[in-house]
């Protein structure tokens, strides 16, 4: 699984350039992200940089944040929760994911046919 563990503006600090009038570098300036991949007994760190934009639907708490404006769900959102009818679940009652799924992991059987 991969997991983003740091988000920043690309080479403006958090206390920098904090929109005085007439200010752009922080609203120009590229994401640069720092990632974490998992797999079986490694952990390896990646950078993506110049990203132009970052959409945080994290949450809290096991609760997902909707995509669309205002926090509304996007068009489509709410028909693409992937609903848990796999192997792992049979006898159990249909259930859908809150969190991004782990589909070549944990989750994977829900996901296979």
């Amino acid at each position: 699984s991969t997991k983003v563990l740091s988000v920043s503006k690309g080479g403006v600090l958090k206390n920098e350039a904090v929109m005085a009038v007439g200010e752009k570098l922080r609203s120009e300036a590229r994401f640069h992200v720092l990632l974490a991949r998992s797999e079986v007994d490694d952990e390896h760190e990646f950078v993506i940089s110049d990203v132009g934009a970052v959409i945080d639907c994290s949450g809290s708490y096991g609760h997902g944040n909707n995509i669309g404006r205002g926090g509304a769900p996007a068009l489509g959102e709410r028909a693409l929760r992937a609903y848990n009818s796999g192997p792992a679940m049979r006898g159990q009652r249909t259930a859908w994911f809150d969190t991004l799924p782990d589909v070549n992991g944990n989750d994977k059987p829900a996901f296979a046919s």
